[in-house]
């Protein structure tokens, strides 16, 4: 570790040259010393321009080919020197105080725990993106503790990384999603607090083009969530988002029984209580950000994406005893 560099950004890149200039052009135009922060691009694999974008921006590349996104993370990290892990995906276009505002919890704050910063879609983008990629909670304005922050930009100091260790290369199947949510569970459960500050906003330039592509990448979010709660003795906080997603299949099944066996009536029934927890959900979220008129849309999406996670969970359950992904801690 470099004492004179403050932050370190890990950035997974691969085939990432239609982002990562507008994405290292962000962070080389930060309001911070430009000394006092480094950039580590880790191409995997890349056939496209990523590692000639990463290398004439002044980042410095590793390049390797690897088996899930874990190892990839944690390959950025064994190269990184700075005291604060930023990491990011090449995605991501950051405001000019995103490092100063860090800057402040951290050495100014005396902040020691996980910080993320809120994301959204930029302004020209489809109606989807701009209802889920904009959240409730960015009409929130101060910081938030949170049980579970994205990798998309995670701030994690170099304290944390010596008590829990990196990201777990020895838990997932493949290039599936779930690995920030077992990482941050981790550190959560180790003492460390996690906190969401909206007082920056990242533009997350990797939204959804169609409702298809949403769904598919709900899917892949969830393909190691079993995974995640077998490794950590099935705790009902990783469970939930598999028993959610469950409970709305059966949900589907119940409510197509009922529209063929049941009178008219009677099959409203199921199909209320099919609806019921997504509603919740978004009335709570509705009911913290003030946003009432985005509450049927929002009802809507959120919905098809519990049903895509119910979707997914027999295939998590045939995979729930294959060898993983590769050794374990970095």
């Amino acid at each position: 570790m470099n004492a004179e560099i403050k932050f370190s950004m890990v950035i997974p890149a691969r085939n990432a040259e239609r982002t990562l200039g507008a994405c290292l052009g962000s962070l080389r135009a930060v309001d911070y010393p430009q000394e006092a922060y480094e950039i580590v691009v880790v191409d995997d694999g890349s056939t496209d321009r990523t590692a000639e974008i990463a290398q004439s921006l002044g980042a410095k590349v590793v390049t390797g080919s690897f088996k899930c996104i874990p190892e990839i993370r944690n390959a950025g990290a064994r190269a990184a020197r700075g005291e604060i892990l930023v990491h990011m995906d090449s995605d991501m276009v950051v405001e000019k105080g995103f490092l100063r505002r860090a800057h402040e919890h951290y050495f100014e704050q005396g902040f020691t725990g996980c910080l993320s910063f809120v994301d959204k879609a930029p302004e020209d983008s489809n109606w989807l993106a701009r209802l889920w990629h904009t959240p409730l909670r960015t009409k929130l304005h101060v910081p938030r503790r949170k049980d579970y922050l994205t990798t998309r930009n995670l701030f994690v100091p170099r304290a944390i990384i010596d008590a829990v260790g990196g990201l777990d290369e020895a838990l997932f199947l493949g290039r599936k999603g779930g690995s920030d949510k077992e990482y941050t569970y981790r550190i959560h459960r180790a003492g460390f607090p996690l906190v969401s500050d909206p007082s920056q906003t990242l533009i997350n330039l990797g939204y959804e083009k169609s409702l298809a592509e949403f769904l598919k990448k709900e899917w892949w979010h969830q393909g190691n969530m079993l995974f995640i709660a077998k490794r950590h003795g099935f705790p009902l906080r990783i469970l939930r988002n598999p028993l959610l997603g469950l409970y709305h299949v059966l949900g589907l099944g119940g409510s197509l029984a009922a529209l063929f066996l049941t009178p008219a009536p009677w099959a409203l029934a199921p199909l209320t209580i099919w609806a019921f927890p997504s509603l919740a959900i978004v009335l709570r979220q509705a009911s913290l950000g003030g946003q009432w008129s985005k509450l049927p849309p929002l009802w809507l999406v959120t919905f098809l994406r519990w049903n895509a996670a119910g979707i997914s969970v027999p295939f998590q359950l045939a995979n729930l005893w294959r060898k993983p992904c590769t050794r374990g801690l970095a």
